[in-house]
């Protein structure tokens, strides 16, 4: 415990929480933020107001056999009241790369650290989320595949969710399960 925690606690008369009770405090803080309001981590599915569903993050698919395999499984397996929803996400921050680029420019001259600075800030004005119409790449970039069901699922609409999710995975080859 910190000494500001310490002294806090001494001046408001308050009894420090235990790790577990902190942790319940912010699993219920979480829940009230997040859209989910169970995950079961057996079996990897998010328990929504409504629906219930997965979530796999995967890197970029590349490849016309890739391709091929994700349709079978889309078409084969995901359930006939199922939803799929393929999101791109990529961070607009190229600050850290651009601070590591910067850090290996040796020669630290005037004429050098300007035109250091320089094509940082051109770098910067045209990432993701500048208005220019010319964009750089983002530095971080997520594909996050969300499979679901709407309404109260049977233990078959469920079974079937999962043999969805399952196909999926063989299909992207190796991924990561959020």
């Amino acid at each position: 415990m910190s000494f500001i925690s310490q002294f806090l606690s001494s001046v408001l008369d308050d009894v420090p929480m235990t790790a577990d009770e902190r942790q319940q405090y912010v699993d219920h803080v979480l829940s009230d933020l997040l859209t989910y309001r169970v995950y079961e981590p057996q079996e990897n599915l998010f328990y929504n107001e409504g629906t219930v569903g997965f979530l796999l993050e995967i890197p970029p698919v590349i490849g016309a056999d890739v391709f091929r395999t994700l349709q079978t499984a889309i078409t084969s397996y995901c359930p006939a009241d199922g939803t799929i929803q393929f999101i791109s996400w990529a961070s607009p921050n190229l600050t850290p790369a651009l601070i590591s680029w910067s850090n290996h420019r040796f020669v630290q001259t005037p004429l050098m650290s300007r035109m250091v600075e320089r094509r940082m800030a051109h770098f910067n004005n045209i990432r993701y989320g500048a208005d220019g119409i010319v964009k750089c790449v983002p530095h971080r970039r997520r594909i996050l595949v969300a499979g679901w069901l709407d309404g109260d699922p049977s233990t078959n609409h469920l079974k079937d969710l999962k043999e969805f999710r399952r196909n999926l995975v063989l299909a992207l080859g190796e991924r990561r399960t959020v």
